[in-house]
């Protein structure tokens, strides 16, 4: 357990490859030492997926989290916010790897999963609403996505600081949004906000 939190120190440092091998050795010794659905070996195959993805070895990322996901769904269930958590970390893998359509299946059976295990007004749904647009933006879907950012951001005006990061990231993305539909003096407001909440924050 000491090891995998060192890992995501190490990580934070952008020392990735000593992450990895941290996150190796908290595996390994999970792998000899614990059943396949202990919940600490889970979480340490899904850490060392999170170092694969953040050093680009997208390959071996999509595997590890294809593995901790079956023990989730099998620990948790499908409804699970844990479940949704490593649902939106291989979407973010199929966007990488250009599989659109399949990243936005993912993201939306995350949306559900903390849709109905932390209810429609927590901030980690709003944050899958944002995710879930940002793959609609860029497929053109132009009017969802809209929907889905404002929605977002009226959670997180009710759950989070205003200069949070997610308040930011959805206020820059809303604004693009606008900007593709030619809604201009609207965009340039969101964008602007954006901007100052990050130089605030």
């Amino acid at each position: 357990a000491i090891l995998s939190d060192i890992s995501v120190a190490q990580s934070w440092r952008d020392d990735l490859e000593s992450a990895e091998r941290t996150a190796r050795e908290a595996v390994g010794i999970y792998e000899n030492t614990k059943p396949p659905l202990h919940p600490d070996r889970i979480m340490a195959d899904y850490r060392l997926a999170e170092v694969f993805f953040q050093r680009g070895r997208i390959t071996e990322a999509s595997a590890m989290y294809e593995r901790a996901l079956a023990s989730q769904k099998l620990l948790y269930g499908e409804s699970s916010s844990t479940v949704g958590d490593t649902l939106d970390s291989l979407a973010r893998v199929r966007l990488v790897q250009g599989r659109v359509p399949e990243a936005e299946k993912l993201t939306r059976e995350a949306l559900a999963a903390y849709t109905a295990s932390r209810g429609e007004e927590h901030y980690g749904t709003a944050y899958l609403q944002s995710s879930l647009a940002q793959i609609m933006t860029r497929q053109g879907k132009y009017i969802e996505a809209e929907h889905l950012l404002r929605r977002a951001l009226d959670v997180f005006a009710k759950t989070l600081p205003p200069d949070h990061q997610y308040v930011a990231s959805s206020e820059y993305l809303l604004g693009e949004v606008l900007l593709a539909q030619n809604k201009l003096v609207d965009a340039e407001s969101l964008l602007l906000g954006s901007r100052d909440r990050w130089k605030r924050g």
